[in-house]
């Protein structure tokens, strides 16, 4: 597993605001292993991908969280549709 690096920047008001998609998917990719080798894209859907398993559940909820400083529940990720709704939402609870 390679080394998780923050990729946040704090606006004036203190909100943590995620830099970009590229670097969310990066770190989807080098944090989870379910995600080695997978062409993760903003309109991939996790929950559809074989690789999806209660574990890349957990991981996505841990990296989310120790990168982002954002707890989302396993449903509130669940019920995305997909990486860049993911993104959006860890942006929305990310302060």
């Amino acid at each position: 597993m390679a080394t998780i690096v923050p990729h946040f920047s704090t606006s004036g008001a203190g909100a943590i605001i995620i830099v970009n998609m590229k670097n969310f998917i990066k770190n989807l990719k080098e944090n989870i292993d379910a995600f080695e080798g997978v062409d993760l894209k903003p309109e991939t859907n996790l929950t559809s991908l074989p690789e999806w398993d209660s574990i890349a559940l957990l991981s996505t909820m841990a990296m989310i969280s120790s990168v982002y400083k954002v707890a989302l529940k396993g449903t509130e990720i669940n019920s995305t549709k997909n990486v860049a709704e993911l993104y959006e939402l860890v942006q929305s609870k990310a302060y």
